[in-house]
């Protein structure tokens, strides 16, 4: 059986989480779900995600700084990571 890719979605609001996950297409992946930086970085200690959607604006641990940690992780660096933001 193949193994599931993992979509690493990060973001404080539960309404935003849930519409990108049902904007994914259907496919042989899994959707993990952080509702602050601090989670999100745990899921990508623990779950080393294929692709990670991050909120910039975050509480706990900010956006940026998720970002600067994933940057200063060899492995992670290699994670593709979209940046997302509902401000206008």
């Amino acid at each position: 059986m193949a193994q599931k890719h993992k979509i690493l979605v990060i973001d404080d609001s539960r309404v935003i989480r849930m519409r990108v996950r049902d904007m994914l297409p259907k496919g042989n992946f899994e959707v993990l779900e952080a509702k602050d930086g601090e989670e999100g970085l745990k899921f990508i200690r623990q779950e080393r995600p294929n692709l990670i959607m991050l909120d910039f604006l975050l509480s706990k641990v900010s956006g940026w700084d998720v970002f600067q940690n994933i940057r200063g992780h060899a492995q992670w660096r290699k994670i593709p990571l979209v940046l997302m933001s509902g401000r206008k």
